[in-house]
């Protein structure tokens, strides 16, 4: 009885250590199976829609058609349907809203002012050169008007002075100095109306230069926001693969185009897909969601080649 009991016991003790361990194990999905029998990509990795935030600002329909190309990203270069939606797949994709969205979307507002900033400052630049040449111009005709008032001046002044030292001047000559006379005082009113418009011009330029510079203290103010509210560069923020106990999911945190979802979306497929990053800053798999390419790269594609053993 005593040694019935020992092995009984002996069993218990087992058993405990059996499910301890197996309690620890990772659970194996269908696509991990294919490649332990050398079959990658043979079969689609079948996805669904998880968490959908409408605070994103994007409907269903919109969020599966970037899915679709951001998967075709994949498929075309190599000819293999690689993904295929299910209402019961394996991959779960949620679109789950936090602080990252949230300064994206400030920071698109940030963007959005410091654009129309830099636009202002521009044509305000346009206006200004405009201005200057004219200014330019109008200047050098008052010193010309100024230069020939004092030609008409000086002559007009030696030929009074020659006939006063005469006594006076014959009635013709006195006729013609009364015309010199009369020209001279257009000529004068000439210099005083360009001079007045040569200051206008300059009021005008010195608003438009004060403009500017108003113009790009807001624009350096809005570049130091922008770069100061949550605009963080690191290791794909936007989103993450996740294979564990509970199941294979991507989990899309921010973008703030449909370029940098497809992108983000791609990269997230790619590690589901057990693809590492690479170090071509062009490519899907780069470690940071910096190109605009919707293309992969040849870094991509060997990997891809590579995993599905083509």
């Amino acid at each position: 009885m005593k040694k019935f009991f020992q092995i009984l016991l002996l069993i218990i003790a087992y058993s405990f250590i059996f499910f301890g361990l197996y309690s620890g194990y990772q659970k194996i999905n269908l696509r991990d199976i294919y490649y332990l029998i050398g079959k990658p990509c043979a079969t689609p990795i079948t996805y669904k829609l998880g968490s959908f935030d409408n605070r994103f600002g994007i409907s269903r329909e919109e969020f599966l058609k970037d899915i679709s190309q951001s998967m075709s990203i994949w498929e075309k270069p190599i000819g293999i349907k690689l993904f295929q939606y299910s209402d019961k797949g394996n991959l779960t994709i949620n679109l789950i809203f936090d602080q990252r969205q949230a300064d994206t979307i400030k920071n698109n507002g940030l963007k959005d002012i410091l654009d129309q900033t830099k636009s202002i400052a521009n044509s305000t630049n346009q206006e200004i050169i405009s201005a200057r040449t004219n200014y330019e111009n109008k200047k050098q005709e008052y010193l010309q008007l100024v230069s020939n008032l004092e030609i008409v001046g000086k002559n007009y002044e030696g030929q009074v002075s020659y006939w006063n030292t005469q006594g006076g001047a014959p009635r013709d000559e006195y006729n013609k100095l009364q015309i010199e006379k009369n020209n001279l005082l257009t000529l004068q009113n000439q210099v005083e109306t360009s001079r007045l418009e040569v200051n206008n011009l300059a009021d005008n330029l010195n608003s438009l230069i004060q403009k500017y510079n108003s113009i790009a203290s807001s624009a350096n103010s809005a570049i130091n926001n922008y770069n100061s509210e949550g605009h963080i560069v690191g290791e794909f923020r936007e989103g993450e693969y996740i294979s564990d106990p509970k199941g294979e999911r991507i989990n899309i945190y921010e973008f703030s185009n449909d370029t940098k979802l497809i992108r983000v979306l791609s990269h997230e497929f790619g590690h589901a897909l057990n693809i590492e990053h690479n170090d071509n800053p062009k490519s899907i798999m780069y470690k940071l969601n910096e190109g605009d390419n919707k293309v992969l790269s040849k870094e991509d594609l060997q990997s891809l080649k590579t995993v599905c053993g083509i």
